[in-house]
């Protein structure tokens, strides 16, 4: 199992984890998008779209990140969203949700963040 981060801010406490098999889900729920891409106006990867709070890819960046820890949400990714709503609800905001779901990247070792990197952008571990 990856390593995954503890979420309390959600609707109730949950782990968050992505495996390498999961980024092949995520690309194909996002029209074939790679993880990464250059960051330009035209950028529609995975990482980028999430970034710029794409309300496709963050519901699928969270499901895809807890549906591993919650046998319920593993074949409803529309459950998602409800959990983002009361996300939202509970006076959050949706880069605070990027900002978890970047962490669950992290820790389970998809990307790192690199200080010099280009553009600001994550890379590959």
């Amino acid at each position: 199992m990856a390593k995954y981060i503890e979420v309390t801010t959600l609707d109730r406490p949950r782990r968050m984890s992505f495996r390498y098999a999961d980024l092949k889900e995520l690309s194909r729920m996002l029209g074939g998008a790679p993880l990464f891409g250059d960051g330009g106006n035209t950028d529609t990867s995975m990482l980028t779209r999430l970034s710029r709070m794409d309300p496709f890819a963050l519901s699928a960046f969270t499901w895809v990140g807890l549906r591993n820890h919650d046998r319920d949400l593993l074949n409803h990714p529309e459950r998602a969203d409800d959990i983002i709503q009361e996300f939202l609800d509970a006076g959050k905001r949706p880069a605070d949700l990027v900002s978890l779901v970047l962490d669950g990247l992290r820790e389970s070792g998809i990307i790192r963040t690199e200080k010099a990197e280009q553009n600001g952008h994550p890379t590959e571990a």
